[in-house]
């Protein structure tokens, strides 16, 4: 990243909540903070179904997500995503 000029405010965040991104040409992380949608959700929010259409990744800044899979036998598995989690992932 091109430490010369100061990153916005959430491209800032962007770079330290997920490192795998803080190495990232300082134009992509202005463009993902520019770019993306940002959502406020609250507790108990459908982001996305298991069938919908993948619209994108999301970056967790505070927080966390569940994750719910229904099986076809009846079987349910919940998954926590925290913040952390996902940072790691970003990680590799």
């Amino acid at each position: 990243m091109d430490s010369a000029l100061a990153l916005s405010p959430v491209a800032a965040r962007i770079a330290v909540t997920f490192p795998g991104l803080a190495n990232a040409p300082q134009s992509t992380l202005e463009r993902i903070a520019r770019e993306d949608i940002y959502r406020k959700a609250p507790a108990g929010t459908l982001m996305f179904d298991e069938h919908s259409p993948c619209s994108g990744f999301p970056l967790v800044l505070a927080g966390s997500i569940r994750v719910r899979q229904c099986h076809p036998n009846g079987r349910e598995r919940i998954r926590i995503v925290d913040r952390d989690a996902l940072a790691s992932l970003a990680r590799g």
